[in-house]
């Protein structure tokens, strides 16, 4: 390398060849401007330059051949002086680490080609890496680099993009009106092959790879199932009872019908370039024998969350919606029929979602059919039937740990395991017994060969464990300690975590690690874990330290893993108990209790602080300088180390890196501080066994021992400040330094505090208040609504200005202690996002997602974004005597409609008894209420169709006012003035709308208190009767 080309470098890329040969980097560099690797020997030898020209430089000497100024080069003499001093401090270490330097070969060479992007993108290769999990470095949890560029190029994220899906007009009309009856994938309205045969043809436009991939993906069918594809043409073909038949072309799109649904020809589109691949292949051909998308199950929203906002045709896309399927089988996120996260994007923005985000890199990795898939064919087609006999009488074999029957009559086990009934572990010797059996709530410890010496762990070797617990128990696993080789940002060895479905690819983590947690799901195999290590397949590679983990037999109440510092315990009704570490506190040993200073100095006393699970790099301790030059500190503030953010490559501009305290407590419980999405239950005291609550009580704030109150405006917490005398000025409830009230609930930045009254019962009397809970939801110093009487599902959520993170319930039996006690309240505090404050979900819960927007879990009953559209089918009814009616008084109603059982208070006005049964709803026009008040009684939203409305009313009273009932904003019907001390019945044929409906009863006060209106026995049903007098047409 000529001088001419040094001086001619920019002075960053001089720099950064400098500190490359003082530091020795192993491999090669990046030089980020000039985007080219520079590899060490290189760095040497422009090192030798500079030592030239820094010698002219000192001597104040031209080198030979220069051609440039040194001064105009912008070079840093000062600079190359120090490193040169350095790297002669310590030219051993570098040449020792050029020395340990080896070439990779086997699974260690594939590992880094693949990497470069050496490699086919749908090979195997791209699915291992996409599932590692590495730990190196600054990085936490996270994939390879440049794997999901790579892995973006698949055949199956291209088929999955251009996947036409098309159905006939009845599988369209069943789209449209699912049903419940659903088990496994397979569409119940299309006949099946019924013969297990399928004749094929391939058209003859096909090229010879197009031909090789469907033979493949035709073998695997006949491999692992019954059914076979076969020659149109052929014999085995003629021995069908039917005449259809699947044309492979090459058509506009990847696509198939779904079901045998034609006589004939039935064609599979296969569109080359583009759907020319297995897994394509194997989609289309699983459509053709009857199976839907994994995400269009019923049971989905279990398991996914659709981003409808960036999905192509939205929410009416047929390919993302719900069909009426069979689904027996658990929901495989590995299925050939799941979509990729980004399938018919938009924008390339994901579409879907896993609800546990660990397992989405298993939603492109389908290389045709995978383990369910195979069990899903098996159970549609009943493929072992034949191994039970003419009769049925032959027992199958009984396979375990997941294992279930092909159609070979052989048992087929999920990887790892083997035997002829799943039985046992395929696994080296040196790794000890592969099968581990735990007693409930018993723990085991599992560790690499040669753990217990400090490692490292021999190579070459793969072992397996199978760790099983009872029916109604989950598998935990806690990585107490790891260090599995990493480089390159990629695992050569692995600690694969198969914990939710035992059939389906785990996590494969490596790197350093600890403390980290997994639990078995509950759908699929909860009891079984499967964990698999490797240090085979890149056996050339340095050995790590190896592992210790901790295996557990856990209940339903500690799956969750409540306790943040202590131990689990089950207890009754699937609730658990935490056993707190020493120090901490709490429900769930969250909070830090010890008095006293905390003092991280990073030099060997403990820190409760912590990089937390969800950061995707961390903060490291360091001793010297940083790696990056003209940034970081050369040494620690005190003592030997300090913490740093690395933030070289590859942490992205805009990256938060977090390092985080445990909850610490100030004075006690008075602070309910909320995690995102995190719910809890506040009561009243004794409201646990029925009330009632003691009187004389109100929440107290809490004052810190020695605290006078003289603190900086800064440090004034939850909404208070500074006054002029330079003491905080704490809103009503909150004392000392503003810490800690009874009730005060927090969350998150960026989140609400949403506050559900379950049940109330807090005394009023003479129409006021004697007890009651004040509800400050707005701002935190400004006073709140004070709630009392018997009140239900009453929903408070704190504003968007002001204090939102903040909400301060005040419950007060104190100021009238002289007055009886009722019942107590139930209160459910919940962290919201943006999404989810408004209370979108009338009769569900409500989840926050992307983008502000939210998701509804609907209660039984009711569907629809909101879940405000009750669809059950079958008659309505509103008896008022014990069946649960699905009209409500609504929340802006001024007065309510009131259930009532004799006659009503006032006199000459309203019923003295019931239509039918003991109870009717009535309507109170007595002061206060005002004359022309109205007073509503609705529907949620109903399913669109046919339907009528029949009620009885009584409308006696000389003041009478005027009822009506309205289909959402349309009056249907309605009454005014006085109709007679007397039951009239109603029928109102309500009409077919294309829309879903709401129906409302609406009272009118009339001009005085003798204007009670009744209604009973409301009924909406199917068919109006025609003759009838008291029917209204619509």
């Amino acid at each position: 390398m000529s001088n001419l080309i040094v001086m001619g470098l920019m002075k960053s890329a001089v720099v950064i060849l400098v500190l490359l040969a003082v530091y020795g980097i192993a491999g090669h560099a990046l030089d980020e401007k000039n985007e080219k690797v520079i590899r060490k020997r290189d760095a040497r030898r422009v090192l030798n330059e500079l030592r030239k020209t820094h010698t002219a430089h000192v001597l104040k000497q031209k080198p030979a051949n220069s051609e440039k100024d040194n001064t105009k080069a912008g070079i840093d003499f000062d600079l190359i002086a120090r490193a040169l001093k350095q790297l002669q401090k310590t030219p051993h270490i570098i040449e020792k680490k050029e020395e340990d330097q080896h070439e990779p070969e086997g699974g260690e060479r594939l590992i880094q080609e693949t990497l470069k992007g050496n490699v086919d993108p749908d090979s195997n290769m791209v699915n291992l890496l996409e599932s590692m999990f590495v730990d190196e470095g600054s990085k936490h949890n996270q994939h390879p680099d440049g794997i999901d560029k790579i892995a973006s190029k698949k055949g199956k994220v291209f088929g999955d993009n251009h996947d036409g899906h098309r159905l006939t007009q009845q599988q369209v009309e069943e789209l449209n009106q699912m049903n419940g009856d659903r088990k496994r994938n397979f569409l119940k309205s299309v006949p099946l092959w019924s013969d297990n045969i399928i004749p094929y043809s391939i058209d003859s436009t096909n090229d010879q790879k197009s031909v090789d991939v469907i033979d493949k993906a035709i073998k695997q069918f006949s491999d692992y199932t019954c059914l076979k594809w076969v020659p149109k043409d052929s014999a085995e073909a003629a021995q069908a009872s039917y005449s259809t038949y699947i044309e492979f072309f090459s058509g506009s799109g990847c696509w198939s019908y779904v079901g045998r649904v034609f006589y004939g020809k039935q064609q599979i589109s296969l569109k080359n370039p583009g759907c020319i691949s297995v897994s394509t292949a194997v989609h289309e051909m699983a459509h053709a024998i009857g199976q839907e998308h994994e995400q269009s199950r019923d049971d989905r929203d279990n398991y996914v969350t659709m981003l409808w906002s960036n999905i192509d045709g939205g929410e009416n896309n047929r390919n993302m919606k719900k069909t009426n399927t069979y689904d027996n089988n658990p929901y495989d996120y590995e299925s050939v029929l799941q979509y990729s996260l980004t399938g018919l994007s938009l924008d390339g923005n994901p579409t879907i979602e896993f609800k546990d985000r660990r397992l989405e890199f298993l939603a492109d990795s389908a290389t045709g059919l995978m383990f369910y898939d195979i069990q899903d064919i098996i159970d549609g087609y009943d493929c072992t039937a034949p191994c039970r006999g003419t009769d049925g009488n032959i027992p199958l074999k009984q396979c375990q740990n997941g294992g279930f029957v092909l159609h070979t009559c052989n048992c087929h086990c999920p990887d790892g395991l083997t035997g002829d009934l799943c039985e046992s572990v395929a696994t080296d010797s040196e790794c000890g017994p592969g099968i581990i059996t735990l007693a409930d709530e018993e723990s085991r410890t599992i560790t690499s060969p040669n753990f217990i010496n400090g490692g490292p762990y021999p190579t070459g070797k793969k072992c397996v464990w199978l760790v099983k617990v009872n029916a109604g128990k989950f598998v935990e696993l806690t990585i107490e300690d790891m260090e599995l080789t990493a480089a390159n940002s990629a695992c050569d060895h692995w600690l694969e975590i198969q914990y939710n479905l035992i059939g389906q690819t785990g996590p494969r983590r490596c790197g350093k690690v600890k403390k980290e947690i997994y639990v078995t799901s509950d759908y699929g195999n909860p009891t079984l874990m499967l964990l698999t290590f490797d240090s085979a397949f890149a056996s050339t590679a340095t050995a790590g330290k190896g592992f210790n983990l901790t295996v557990s037999s856990v209940g339903e109440g500690c799956k969750e893993i409540p306790c943040v510092h202590g131990k689990c315990s089950d207890v009754e009704n699937s609730d658990f108990m935490c056993s707190c570490e020493s120090g901490f506190s709490g429900k769930y040993c969250d909070t830090y209790s010890k008095t006293g200073d905390i003092l991280c100095d990073f030099d060997g006393t403990e820190c409760i602080f912590k990089n937390p699970q969800n950061n995707a790099f961390d903060w490291i301790k360091a001793m010297c300088e940083t790696p990056s030059y003209q940034t970081g500190p050369s040494n620690a503030k005190t003592g030997s180390h300090y913490l740093y953010v690395e933030t070289s490559y590859p942490v992205p501009t805009g990256a938060k890196v977090q390092y985080e305290s445990p909850y610490i407590s100030e004075c006690g419980p008075g602070i309910i501080t909320l995690a995102d999405e995190e719910s809890r239950t506040i009561t009243s005291p004794n409201f646990i066994n029925g009330g009632p609550y003691p009187t004389g009580k109100s929440v107290s704030g809490c004052t810190l021992p020695g605290t006078d109150g003289n603190i900086p405006l800064k440090q004034c917490q939850n909404g208070g400040f500074v006054l002029h005398t330079c003491n905080c000025h704490c809103p009503d409830g909150l004392t000392g330094i503003c810490v800690s009230p009874s009730l005060l609930i927090q969350v998150n930045a960026g989140k609400f505090v949403e506050l559900t009254i379950e049940d109330m019962e807090l005394t009023a009397a003479n129409s006021a208040c004697d007890h009651w809970l004040e509800i400050q939801y707005n701002l935190i110093g400004q006073t709140g609504p004070r709630r009392c009487g018997k009140v239900k599902k009453e929903t408070y959520v704190t504003s968007d200005y002001g204090n939102p993170t903040l909400m301060l319930l005040t419950f007060d039996s104190a100021f009238a202690s002289t007055a009886t006690a009722g019942k107590g309240f139930n209160l459910t505090v919940s962290s919201v996002g943006e999404g989810c404050k408004e209370i979108p979900c009338v009769h569900g819960k409500c989840s926050d997602v992307e983008n502000s927007d939210f998701m509804c879990s609907c209660e039984s009953g009711f569907s629809g974004k909101y879940c405000d559209t009750y669809s059950k089918t079958g008659d309505i009814l509103c008896d008022f005597d014990g069946t649960e009616c699905i009209f409500k008084n609504p929340q802006n109603n001024a007065f309510d409609w009131i259930k009532a059982m004799c006659e009503t208070p006032s006199y000459q006005t309203g019923p003295s008894n019931a239509k039918t049964g003991s109870h009717y709803l009535y309507v109170e026009t007595s002061y206060p209420v005002p004359t022309g008040a109205k007073v509503q009684y609705e529907s949620p939203y109903i399913s669109a169709g046919p339907k009528c409305l029949k009620f009885w009313y009584h409308m006696y009273g000389r003041d009478m006012g005027t009822l009506s009932v309205l289909r959402n904003e349309t009056q249907l019907w309605t009454k005014t003035g006085d109709q007679g001390d007397t039951w009239h019945s109603a029928e109102i044929d309500i009409g077919t709308s294309t829309k879903n409906y709401k129906v409302t009863f609406e009272a009118i006060k009339g001009k005085g208190s003798k204007s009670d209106i009744a209604i009973d026995e409301v009924l909406l049903t199917y068919g109006c009767s025609k003759n009838n007098n008291n029917t209204f047409y619509h």
